[in-house]
């Protein structure tokens, strides 16, 4: 398959698993309207289909993601549609790719062949899980070309320090995998793709044995917490406790542990 696909998609519904792989290696895999409509398509073509556990999200060549998209006719794109506003607004648009991302239901895999840049990154840090080899880097490199990292810094400030992403927004430095590891945004440092793969399939694997609307509920449970109040959040999860204890999921599960069974999601 060529380049001409922005983004190219395998379904593996034995195992339990869709592949997106971002396809543009040309350009560095850097997001423009194409990709990112590509991306979405994927999205809700297997969000409700029961067979697919885990997504995992990869590019094609020597990057993961450079961001976005800085040649001519996007930068065209990008100025029209801020010029019309409403629908077509790129900053409504971008901020909702990232968040489809983000709040997808099932556990994402981000499985870095390669370094990011910029949106790149931000891309990376709305998976749920973060595999990169040692030898690539991250880099938000907006500030380097005046472009302020406003749309990212929003997925990105919930989990990550907020001192040491200032200092690499503002420096537009290149840190390694293992910095990166250290300041909380990436979660697996692996020595090549060999081990890139095997990491990746390990955490394939063991997502398979957990409950899909459990693990669902954990990742909305988790991003609520983000920005409410102590007392909203001890009524969530009390709710959540509620909802979730004797559904049909929770009571197949206990069934299964009690007859030392495997549950069979």
């Amino acid at each position: 398959m060529g380049e001409q696909q922005p983004v190219l998609f395998d379904l593996d519904e034995e195992n339990g698993v869709a592949t997106i792989v971002l396809n543009r290696p040309k350009r560095g895999n850097a997001l423009n309207p194409g990709m990112q409509h590509g991306v979405m398509s994927f999205l809700e073509k297997i969000e409700n289909n029961p067979l697919v556990h885990v997504l995992v999200l990869t590019g094609r060549g020597k990057y993961f993601c450079t961001g976005m998209d800085l040649g001519a006719s996007n930068q065209n794109a990008l100025q029209a549609g801020l010029d019309e506003g409403k629908e077509n607004d790129p900053a409504k648009k971008g901020l909702e790719f990232f968040e489809r991302i983000s709040t997808f239901p099932k556990p994402v895999i981000g499985r870095a062949n390669g370094p990011a840049f910029g949106g790149g990154v931000g891309l990376l840090l709305c998976c749920d899980f973060r595999i990169m080899p040692e030898s690539s880097f991250l880099c938000f490199s907006e500030v380097k070309r005046g472009i302020v990292p406003a749309l990212i810094s929003y997925f990105i400030l919930q989990q990550a320090t907020g001192f040491h992403v200032k200092r690499h927004m503002l420096l537009g430095d290149r840190f390694s995998a293992a910095v990166a590891q250290q300041e909380g945004m990436v979660s697996d440092v692996v020595a090549d793709v060999k081990e890139l793969d095997a990491v990746t399939n390990r955490y394939v694997n063991e997502l398979r044995s957990s409950a899909p609307q459990a693990m669902s509920s954990v990742k909305s449970l988790v991003r609520f917490q983000t920005g409410h109040s102590a007392a909203e959040n001890r009524e969530h999860v009390q709710s959540v406790f509620r909802k979730t204890v004797h559904s049909p999921e929770a009571m197949y599960g206990i069934g299964a542990f009690a007859q030392k069974q495997k549950p069979d999601w």
